[in-house]
């Protein structure tokens, strides 16, 4: 599943992620037409955004793909979501987890 498609689920979900447009370092429209060119360009909160700049996703969205990749189960709740949310994580893997399939 392409990282764009999860950008809904992550809105919802991942409530550090609060800025999904705009990408921390960059110039142009939503900070992606020019690349960024120097550490003095990047925004303050980087764990807060998708986006990096015009083509990577932050450290952040890495962190969340792994561990959707290794241990998530449809029925897991996603975390940092707070008690009671009612939204669960989509599995990535299919038709089992990364862990799954290595611990069997």
């Amino acid at each position: 599943m392409p990282l764009f498609s999860c950008v809904s689920c992550v809105r919802g979900t991942i409530n550090r992620l609060e800025e999904t447009r705009e990408a921390c370092c960059g110039l142009g429209p939503f900070k992606a037409t020019v690349g960024c060119l120097s550490k003095e360009m990047a925004c303050g909160a980087a764990e807060r955004h998708l986006w990096w700049d015009l083509y990577s996703p932050t450290e952040a969205v890495d962190a969340l793909v792994a561990n959707w990749s290794w241990g998530s189960l449809s029925s897991s709740p996603p975390p940092d979501s707070g008690s009671g949310s009612g939204v669960m994580m989509m599995s990535i893997c299919s038709p089992m987890s990364l862990q799954q399939l290595a611990y069997g």
